[in-house]
């Protein structure tokens, strides 16, 4: 996965709380399934992890969306000073 797929899924479920979850239970389960992911990189001798975990209940979804370097958690802008292809593996 790449920075610029990061910042287009980020920007793509940035109003997630306006969506509606799917209406059985098995496809609440594949979309968190398809939408969470943890993956990392090293870059510049900084270790850069980004976790999505998604999550749907019967009447709402819910998203948390973390960036941290080297432990330390950081904001959005965090990726944007990445190049856009560096390439990020399965954490």
């Amino acid at each position: 996965m790449k920075v610029s797929e990061i910042l287009s899924f980020k920007a793509k479920t940035d109003k997630y709380y306006f969506f509606r979850p799917a209406g059985n239970a098995s496809g609440r389960r594949r979309n968190e399934a398809n939408n969470s992911f943890d993956v990392e990189a090293d870059y510049d001798g900084n270790t850069i992890k980004v976790s999505c975990n998604w999550r749907e209940s019967c009447s709402h979804v819910y998203r948390e969306f973390t960036i941290t370097v080297n432990g330390v958690k950081k904001t959005v802008r965090a990726l944007k000073k990445l190049p856009a292809d560096l390439e990020f593996s399965a954490g």
